[in-house]
């Protein structure tokens, strides 16, 4: 398992472990709905969560980092690029109500 994003690396030690998602959230301290937003790759990952995770696994971080693609280790944060989008749609906008002046 390498080049995968965190929630497919995610989903597949899960599988490959038989464990329930409701095992790992509770293991990570997050709630269900942030972590199947984790593993549908639409979520950060915290890095304290990410470390509860690893433990959970009997994982080093090294050994999680590992399964990762270098796109994934190196995107922006899925929170930088959502800021990104709505400063862009917030232009959009006001350009549109400019021109409608």
């Amino acid at each position: 398992m390498s080049n995968l994003t965190i929630g497919q690396a995610l989903k597949a030690l899960r599988a490959e472990r038989q464990v329930k998602q409701a095992d790992v959230y509770t293991a990570a301290n997050i709630s269900s709905h942030a972590y199947i937003k984790v593993e549908r790759d639409e979520r950060d990952l915290s890095f304290s969560a990410g470390l509860r995770i690893c433990a959970f696994y009997d994982l080093s971080a090294d050994e999680f980092t590992a399964m990762l693609s270098p796109q994934e280790i190196n995107r922006r944060d899925l929170t930088s690029i959502k800021a990104l989008e709505k400063q862009a749609r917030n232009k959009n906008a006001n350009e549109q109500i400019s021109a409608e002046q």
